[in-house]
């Protein structure tokens, strides 16, 4: 697998587009920057609000255009994390991956809303 270097100065523009998958059909994604400093916008809106949202909430087959322009050395390329679901530990990633599918995945909603208390 070919890796990208991490831009290592101010003044670079990355640019990423993501499809959202099935079973990520009515979460919300927020985008996590911590690492990769600079300035982003998501599907050509500028994205000033903390935390970024990529989609609220998110629907099967969507593009999400993401645009970053450093000002400095990223340690990290940013990353999409669902918002208000507990992640599994990771022994337990395994059991938790088993539960996603390309339908949506009510076992896993069902799961993580256990884990969150709901």
């Amino acid at each position: 697998m070919h890796r990208l270097p991490l831009p290592q100065n101010e003044g670079r523009t990355v640019l990423g587009e993501w499809k959202v998958p099935g079973w990520l059909d009515g979460f919300t994604l927020r985008l996590d920057v911590e690492g990769a400093p600079g300035t982003y916008r998501v599907d050509a809106r500028d994205a000033t609000a903390d935390p970024i949202l990529l989609c609220d909430p998110c629907k099967k087959g969507r593009t999400v255009r993401i645009e970053a322009r450093t000002t400095g050395a990223w340690e990290a390329f940013p990353a999409a994390r669902i918002v208000g679901v507990e992640h599994p530990a990771a022994g337990d990633a395994a059991a938790w991956l088993r539960l996603l599918d390309e339908d949506g995945s009510r076992e896993y909603r069902k799961r993580a809303a256990a884990a969150a208390g709901s």
